[in-house]
C-alpha cells in the first residue's frame, strides 16, 4: 500500500488523527419538520454527496423536536466532523460517511447508527475531508474490517485501525479546492436539468390542455375514450396467478416483460424467456415493437414504449399492454400525453391500496377521456416536447460524464498520481 503514494506523504492511522464517539439514538418515527437538525444513518446511505452543508440544506434536513438545553453537547456536530453510518446491508455502503460543513454552528445532532470522527489535531484539512475517504485503498480496508452477515457493521476500534497516507496540509487544501470546483460544475448541471424538467412540465400543461396552441392551428379538439384510440384488443392486462412461473422460463426464446421494466427510466429487458408453446398459450398477452406497457401496481402509471430493436414477447402480471391506432393518435404524442401530470393524476384516482397501489376497474380505465387535437397538430406538439426531452437527455449524459471524470481525477489526486502546485 505504501508504494501507491508519493514518498513525501505521511502515513497515519485514523486513531492518530480522530477521536471517535457515539450518537443519540432516535428512530425516524420521532422526527418531524421542527426542532434541531438530525442526521440519521439512513440519510447518509441515501445521499449522493460526500458532505452536507447545513446552511444550504437546512430546511431539507429532518428535525428532532427538542430544545437545545435538553441535548448533551457531545451529540452536537461541528464543522469538519465526519459521520459514519455504522451499519449497511451491502459492501458498497460499509462505513459510508458524510463530512459536516457547519460554519454557522447550527445545532445538528448525530443520530441513530452513526459514529462521529472529530479532529484530534490539525493533521487533515476540512476541504480535503470531503473527499479523502473515496480513496479506493481506504474503502478496501473498511470492507475488510466490516463484520456481520445480513447486516454489515463497522466499529469504533476497527475505524481507528484504518491507514491513510496524507500530503502536506497545503496540498490537501489545494486538492480540496480542485474537487470542490468539480462539485460546483456538477451542481450547476443538476440545477439546469431540474429547470429544464420544470420548463417541460409547464409547457405540457399548456400544450396538452389546449390552453395555448402552436401557430397556424385552431379549431375544436375531439374527445375520445382511451379504448377508442386503440386497435382491437389494444388494452390487455397481463396474466394473473400461475400463468408464468419459474419452471416456465428457458434460456432462449420469447422475452417476458416484467413489471420492473416499467419502474426504471429505460426498459431493462431482463433475462426471462419462454418457449414457443408457452408463448402461443399466452398469445393474447403478446407485445410487439411500438407497443406501450404500463405499470398497474406500485409505480402506477409508468409507461414505456417497446423500442424498435426489441424482440417480441409477452407481458407478465401487473403490466398493461396498450396498442394504439396511429391513424387516430401519434405515438410520440400519446407517450407524452400519458406522462402528463394531469393525466397521471386521473389514473391515480382509479387506483386503490396504500404504498403499493393497484389500478382497478379496467372498464373505468378503458373509458378514460382524452381530449386530443387533429393528427397533424399532435405531431407538431410532440416534436416540441420531444426536443426538450432530447435537451434533458443530453444534459443528463453530460452530467454523467462530468461525474465519471471527477471520479477518475479524484482517485489520481488522492493517491498522488497527479500532484498539485502549492
Amino acid at each position: 500500500m505504501e508504494e501507491t503514494y508519493p514518498r513525501d506523504w505521511k502515513e497515519y492511522k485514523f486513531g492518530d488523527i480522530f477521536d471517535f464517539s457515539g450518537s443519540l439514538s432516535i428512530s425516524r418515527a420521532n422526527l418531524s419538520d421542527e426542532g434541531i437538525c438530525y442526521l440519521h444513518y439512513g440519510d447518509i446511505h441515501k445521499s449522493s454527496n460526500s458532505f452536507i452543508d447545513v446552511s444550504k440544506v437546512y430546511d431539507e434536513i429532518p428535525k428532532y423536536n427538542i430544545s437545545l438545553e435538553q441535548v448533551d453537547s457531545k451529540y452536537l456536530l461541528k464543522d469538519g466532523d465526519i459521520v459514519f453510518a455504522d451499519a449497511s446491508e451491502d459492501y458498497e455502503g460499509i462505513a459510508k460517511s458524510i463530512t459536516v460543513v457547519n460554519k454557522d454552528n447550527k445545532p445538528f445532532i448525530s443520530g441513530l447508527h452513526t459514529i462521529v470522527a472529530r479532529d484530534k489535531n490539525s493533521t487533515i484539512d476540512n476541504s480535503y475531508k470531503r473527499y479523502f475517504l473515496k480513496d479506493w485503498n481506504i474503502r478496501k480496508q473498511l470492507m475488510t474490517l466490516a463484520t456481520g452477515t445480513s447486516v454489515l457493521g463497522i466499529s469504533q476500534p476497527n475505524l481507528k485501525k484504518i491507514k491513510v497516507f496524507l500530503p502536506a496540509i497545503e496540498e490537501q487544501n489545494k486538492i480540496g479546492e480542485i474537487l470542490s470546483e468539480w462539485d460546483k460544475a456538477i451542481e450547476l448541471k443538476e440545477k439546469l436539468i431540474k429547470q429544464k424538467k420544470e420548463q417541460k412540465k409547464g409547457l405540457m400543461q399548456r400544450l396538452l390542455s389546449g390552453k395555448i396552441r402552436l401557430p397556424n392551428f385552431s379549431g375544436q379538439w375531439e374527445k375520445m375514450h382511451l379504448e377508442d384510440i386503440c386497435i382491437e384488443k389494444g388494452l390487455v392486462r397481463g396474466p394473473f396467478g400461475g400463468a408464468l412461473k419459474k419452471e416456465h422460463f428457458v434460456k432462449q426464446g420469447y422475452k417476458v416483460y416484467e413489471q420492473k421494466n416499467a419502474i426504471y427510466k429505460d426498459i431493462n429487458l431482463g433475462d426471462y424467456y419462454i418457449d414457443e408453446n408457452k408463448f402461443l398459450e399466452l398469445k393474447r398477452f403478446e407485445v410487439n415493437q411500438g407497443d406501450f406497457i404500463v405499470s398497474c401496481s406500485g409505480t402506477i402509471g409508468r409507461i414505456y414504449r417497446i423500442p424498435n430493436d426489441s424482440p417480441n414477447g409477452v407481458i407478465n402480471q401487473a403490466l398493461l399492454k396498450i396498442r394504439i391506432n396511429d391513424k387516430l393518435i401519434d405515438s410520440e404524442y400519446f407517450y407524452q400525453y400519458f406522462q402528463w401530470e394531469s393525466f397521471q393524476n386521473r389514473i391515480i384516482e382509479n387506483t386503490q391500496g396504500g404504498a403499493m397501489r393497484n389500478l382497478v376497474g379496467m372498464e373505468i380505465f378503458r373509458k378514460t377521456l382524452l381530449s386530443i387535437p387533429p393528427l397533424i397538430e399532435q405531431k407538431k406538439v410532440a416534436e416540441v416536447l420531444y426536443c426538450i426531452d432530447n435537451e434533458i437527455k443530453l444534459l443528463e449524459q453530460e452530467l454523467l460524464l462530468t461525474k465519471e471524470q471527477k471520479k477518475v481525477i479524484m482517485q489520481q489526486l488522492l493517491t498522488g498520481k497527479i500532484r498539485v502546485k502549492v
